[in-house]
């Protein structure tokens, strides 16, 4: 029952310290004067109190529809990274028999370029042996003029350099599209095992009836593969005729 008249009375800084000067000039005990600054801050900072934790609520709310937000665009960012991964590898990937044609004319392109390319380094090289050496046109070379022989190995060192151009290609290959490689090897198996069953038998051709492209090496789309096919019936056909 005191408490609530002291608070009453003590409400302003004025009235308080009067009201400790009083108690300090009777000798009163100030265990619960002590006490009443505790008791007005509590009451005073209710309010405050309700407001900084609804304060605190809000935030931790708006904290977490941040991190929600910041999880989905993470995760919306990893599906769109795998997506963008899985078309460039079906983009890489071999599957259809035209893809499998337009890859094998790259690769014959590409087989030429290093050979033409492995044939000038031949040449290269042996341009400069031949720049190194002295020539003596009075003395022939195995009954042969020296010119004509030095050029002759010249031409000899381009044609066994260009030799090499498809198997150079083949390992640029192999270093650079090793994926897309080993999946045109295995529709290349695919394509020799069919063009093995439907080729005609070499032994029946003659003159008047030859032997169609018989390795398929000329084949390079859908459409020369039908041709192809007709050509080896017609070639049968022929040969059942002339039998």
């Amino acid at each position: 029952m005191i408490l609530p008249h002291l608070i009453k009375l003590t409400k302003t800084p004025t009235s308080l310290n009067l009201f400790r000067s009083s108690f300090a000039r009777n000798g009163a005990n100030f265990g619960l004067l002590n006490r009443l600054p505790m008791a007005l801050t509590c009451q005073a900072g209710n309010r405050g109190l309700v407001m900084t934790t609804r304060s605190t609520m809000v935030s931790s709310k708006m904290g977490s529809i941040r991190l929600f937000s910041s999880k989905t665009q993470l995760s919306n960012n990893a599906k769109s990274a795998t997506d963008s991964a899985a078309i460039v590898k079906s983009s890489n990937a071999i599957t259809t028999w035209p893809e499998f044609f337009a890859y094998r004319v790259q690769i014959r392109r590409s087989s030429v370029l290093a050979s033409i390319l492995s044939g000038l380094v031949g040449g290269l090289m042996g341009w400069s042996y031949i720049g190194m050496i002295e020539i003596d046109p009075t003395k022939e070379i195995m009954g042969f003029d020296p010119f004509m022989v030095h050029g002759a190995g010249l031409v000899v060192a381009i044609c066994f350099c260009s030799m090499f151009g498809p198997s150079i290609n083949d390992v640029c290959l192999r270093l650079f599209q090793n994926t897309k490689y080993k999946q045109y090897q295995i529709k290349n198996s695919q394509f020799l095992k069919r063009i093995a069953k439907n080729r005609v038998d070499p032994s029946l051709q003659s003159l008047s009836n030859p032997v169609p492209d018989y390795y398929g090496e000329k084949i390079n789309s859908l459409k020369e593969y039908r041709g192809w096919l007709r050509d080896c019936n017609t070639h049968r056909r022929k040969r059942q005729t002339e039998a």
